[in-house]
């Protein structure tokens, strides 16, 4: 990831399985709702980092778990 170009960021679960059950509680209740009631269930939440991978014919979004941003832009 080093060398990209952060373009957003976002906070999600760490456990990808569960990125549906938050979605939809994010539709239901709203954004703030949604974060604080899946943190007060214990569930991990985590920042995400969205980059431009445009080293092939059709650009990608890439993400990068940003829960340990100082290690990767130390090294």
């Amino acid at each position: 990831m080093k060398g990209r170009f952060i373009e957003s960021l976002f906070i999600d679960p760490t456990d990808w399985e569960q990125m549906t059950d938050f979605m939809n509680l994010r539709i239901q209740k709203g954004e703030e709702t949604a974060l604080i009631e899946f943190d007060s269930a214990g569930k991990s939440l985590s920042v995400y980092g969205v980059s431009v991978n445009n080293e092939f014919d059709v650009p990608r979004w890439d993400m990068t778990i940003m829960d340990n941003w100082a290690l990767i832009i130390s090294n």
